[in-house]
């Protein structure tokens, strides 16, 4: 799974030096305040801020709309998946998440801060640190790295494309990008807007029959650093927030971009993503298909430099 991204311009910010504990670290002074209107994703380098509505105090529905949220009291029923054509049932409000942050107008900013440092920390690392080669193909190079305390890897892709840094952070930012290179992303939508940088997203995708779809409920950072950009997801903990019906919520450990202008023309894009896509899948073909997730890039390569908006470019 992909999932860039929402955010709504490009800032300049600076990521501190020093690193909280991102599942500890609550304190922050900035506080933004939130409106209360309904929301659809605009252009993320013009938008002034959208309005939203609050996912934490809306009404549950039972309206159609995948991105709808049913009540939390609703009976459970057996219904007939239009997307999947499997018997599904409406669920009930998401179990806890343990290790999940809550986040709040209060300690957004300093837990993107703290992802951000563990994000780049990640990305920097080298076999020393666990990462393992895989392949190279296309001018992609994908390393692995076994994880020592659950049973997701965490996959990283890296290449060189000829577009100028700004340019694919644009590319990035905007969902309608990943219609073209994602043949599972289905819909996205903001939940709750703090400022230009920072927002609560929802991210539905279709799975092949007879799997449930899945649904990430995430923080999306989408920053500037001097002439390099970061556009990074992790899932928060949002057991307020109902599943639809047909839909698994599933975990985000992290995904997103590292992008590094080379010169004025060309940047070097990393990669990386974890996804645990929760369900009954076992985790053993979870991994199995993670390993060419990162092809994702080839495929943004294509769609940013060619035009090529096909999901089987990278094939």
């Amino acid at each position: 799974v992909s999932t860039q991204s929402t955010g709504t311009s490009q800032g300049t910010t600076s990521v501190p030096t020093t690193s909280a504990d991102p599942l500890t670290s609550q304190e922050t002074t900035h506080v933004d305040p939130l409106t209360s209107q309904g929301t659809t994703h605009t252009d993320p380098l013009t938008s002034q801020g959208p309005t939203h509505t609050d996912p934490l105090t809306s009404q549950g529905t039972t309206d159609t709309d995948p991105l709808s949220t049913v009540h939390a009291a609703e009976e459970t029923v057996a219904k007939t998946d239009p997307l999947t054509t499997a018997t599904t049932e409406a669920p009930s409000t998401p179990k806890p998440q343990r290790g999940l942050l809550e986040i709040t107008p209060e300690n957004y900013s300093q837990i993107a801060d703290d992802s951000i440092i563990l994000f780049l920390d990640d990305v920097n690392a080298g076999e020393a640190q666990g990462w393992q080669f895989i392949k190279a193909q296309d001018g992609l190079t994908i390393h692995r790295k076994k994880n020592t305390s659950g049973d997701i890897d965490l996959m990283k892709g890296s290449i060189t494309i000829n577009t100028p840094a700004s340019k694919f952070f644009e590319t990035v930012v905007e969902p309608t990008h990943l219609k073209y290179v994602d043949k599972y992303y289905m819909d996205s939508k903001i939940l709750q807007h703090f400022d230009k940088f920072h927002s609560i997203v929802q991210y539905l995708y279709r799975l092949p029959f007879p799997c449930d779809n899945r649904d990430f409920i995430v923080l999306e950072v989408n920053r500037s650093m001097g002439d390099d950009y970061v556009s990074m997801v992790r899932s928060i903990n949002s057991t307020k927030i109902p599943t639809g019906r047909g839909f698994v919520r599933g975990e985000i450990f992290v995904s997103g971009y590292l992008i590094k202008k080379i010169d004025d023309n060309s940047c070097q894009v990393t990669f990386l993503v974890q996804v645990d896509p929760k369900g009954m899948l076992p985790k053993f073909l979870v991994n199995i298909d993670a390993k060419d997730t990162p092809f994702v890039l080839v495929r943004i390569k294509n769609l940013v430099e060619k035009g090529i908006k096909s999901f089987n470019a990278d094939k």
